[in-house]
């Protein structure tokens, strides 16, 4: 979860870099132009894969940190992580479902969501299955709500 931002970061600043390689081209002398894109996406290539070795190098050993003092934290703040643990599929789902409808307020995805998030507390039911009523009743929403 810690890479996605700095990886974003990274890829932004990447892109941007990237947008001014058309500029970087027409300066170049007509006779270096291909050799001045060849080296820049080459150079592109080795930034890519150097950031991820990097990322892994810095992200990875943190995070072992953070789960060792996870350990020594409440009975509560394990709790709390759980019941995140059980919501986040049924977060990205929303977010996708939300995506296929147009409206502001979509009842169906916030009845399946409600749906899902009393299935889990009350009854325990496993995450997939969960997820698998979010997209039915989502999907239902936008399939034939607008009718």
């Amino acid at each position: 979860v810690g890479m996605a931002p700095i990886t974003m970061l990274f890829e932004n600043s990447m892109r941007k870099w990237n947008s001014k390689l058309a500029d970087t081209a027409i300066a170049a002398p007509p006779d270096r132009v291909g050799r001045r894109l060849a080296l820049a996406h080459l150079s592109g290539l080795v930034v890519f894969f150097v950031k991820s070795f990097f990322l892994y190098l810095f992200l990875i050993p943190a995070g072992v940190v953070a789960v060792y003092l996870f350990g020594y934290t409440p009975a509560w703040v394990h709790d709390a992580m759980t019941l995140f643990l059980v919501f986040l599929p049924l977060i990205g789902v929303a977010s996708i479902v939300r995506k296929l409808s147009i409206r502001t307020a979509d009842r169906f995805l916030l009845a399946g969501f409600v749906t899902a998030a009393i299935l889990s507390m009350a009854f325990h039911v496993p995450a997939l299955i969960i997820t698998a009523i979010t997209v039915t009743i989502g999907w239902i929403g936008v399939r034939y709500g607008e009718q």
